[in-house]
């Protein structure tokens, strides 16, 4: 597994970076020329992007991204200027997070409706774990503060987050999607609710190696609506709550925040080889901080 055995993260009010030397291995980006904050690089074992962004078929899809199409009938989702969307914006680092075991930060972020109204404050914090045996975790939770009483309409134009896979992940470059319930593709995971859902591919040659490697999302069990049905696609996009389109709309009230938590898991070979239950249950048992 590659991996940097002194990572260093480096920030601006752009854009924050896990580098060592001149590799990349995180990459997040925000006020960019994006309508929100996202993660734009993931490296998979072999030092390839396991993540796209901007494809061309849809272009608001960035990476790994937070955003949904309907709050309150504003979008923060769709970006062309026709669509009128809001903005979610990068306000203030919080805290910077350096451990023997992670390199993170906390960050206030404000969710903006065209008419300059600040709909939502979120608290966001990422924090990337490597020294795994078969990879590395990126650990994120969003904390959302409603300014008032706000609807989260029903509408499949949303993800919370959504991955878009590299196009070499997914199924017409041999990717393969599986859950936790041991179900595999498209046609049987989708929609159904399990505790975390896997996207492996083999390993070009010209990447030098066999085998395969993936990405995992795993749900966490403080989650609302804990397993969630998850949105799943062999060309690419994945999500544990995607528009709450199978949940129904949701109301947010001031005082009542939205708790959300998912770790990103990218790992060496499949489901079975890249120890994806194991790694799951010490994030779903919090022993992931020990």
């Amino acid at each position: 597994m590659r991996q940097p055995k002194n990572p260093t993260a480096i920030y601006d009010d752009h854009r924050w970076l896990v580098v060592e030397g001149h590799a990349s291995y995180v990459v997040y980006l925000m006020n960019g020329c994006a309508t929100k904050p996202y993660l734009s690089m993931m490296t998979a074992a072999s030092g390839r992007n396991l993540i796209a962004d901007c494809p061309a078929d849809h272009l608001h899809h960035h990476g790994v991204w937070w955003g949904h199409g309907d709050v309150d009938g504003v979008t923060f989702y769709l970006e062309l200027p026709s669509e009128n969307p809001g903005w979610i914006m990068h306000r203030s680092w919080l805290e910077h997070i350096r451990t023997d075991r992670q390199l993170g930060f906390r960050e206030s972020l404000d969710w903006v409706a065209p008419s300059g109204e600040t709909l939502i404050r979120e608290e966001r914090r990422l924090s990337v774990r490597f020294g795994l045996a078969q990879g590395y975790g990126i650990d994120v939770s969003l904390t959302l503060f409603p300014s008032r009483e706000l609807r989260l309409g029903t509408t499949k134009e949303s993800g919370m987050p959504l991955i878009r896979l590299a196009d070499s992940f997914n199924g017409r470059a041999g990717g393969i999607i599986v859950d936790s319930e041991g179900r595999s593709g498209e046609a049987t995971t989708f929609g159904q609710r399990s505790r975390w859902v896997d996207y492996h591919a083999p390993v070009p040659p010209a990447y030098g190696s066999h085998g395969r490697e993936g990405l995992a999302c795993f749900d966490h069990p403080a989650n609302p609506d804990f397993p969630n049905a998850w949105f799943t696609r062999e060309y690419g996009p994945l999500s544990p709550r995607e528009g709450n389109h199978f949940i129904g709309e949701t109301i947010l009230r001031p005082g009542s925040p939205l708790r959300l938590r998912h770790l990103l898991y990218s790992h060496v070979g499949d489901e079975k080889a890249g120890d994806v239950e194991s790694v799951y249950q010490r994030f779903a048992t919090d022993s992931w901080e020990a």
